[in-house]
């Protein structure tokens, strides 16, 4: 393989790599506005029942997608943990006043 190919190939794997990042950034926002949604709810940050669900839709998509069960496995509960984090945040975060 040319370095010309290799070096284009890497910056293909780079863009990917920058999108990833972008939807996890992303996908963290998220997570912060579902903790404040739940605290105004009332509702514990662990939903246990959501979490199963998630994972075997995951595990379903990753599995036609034909990627590694275990690959799958690490990425979602790496995710899911961050947005647990990021829900605590979200929850602990003092309402925005719509005073002016």
């Amino acid at each position: 393989m040319p370095m010309d190919d290799l070096q284009t190939l890497r910056a293909e794997i780079d863009a990917l790599d920058h999108q990833l990042l972008a939807l996890l950034a992303a996908r963290l926002e998220v997570a912060r506005t579902i903790g404040v949604t739940k605290r105004a709810q009332g509702m514990a940050i662990h939903q246990p029942e959501r979490e199963a669900a998630m994972r075997e839709d995951r595990l379903r998509l990753g599995r036609d997608l034909g990627l590694p069960q275990q690959l799958v496995l690490e990425v979602l509960e790496a995710m899911l943990e961050a947005s647990k984090r990021g829900q605590v945040k979200g929850a602990k975060a003092r309402p925005h006043s719509s005073r002016g």
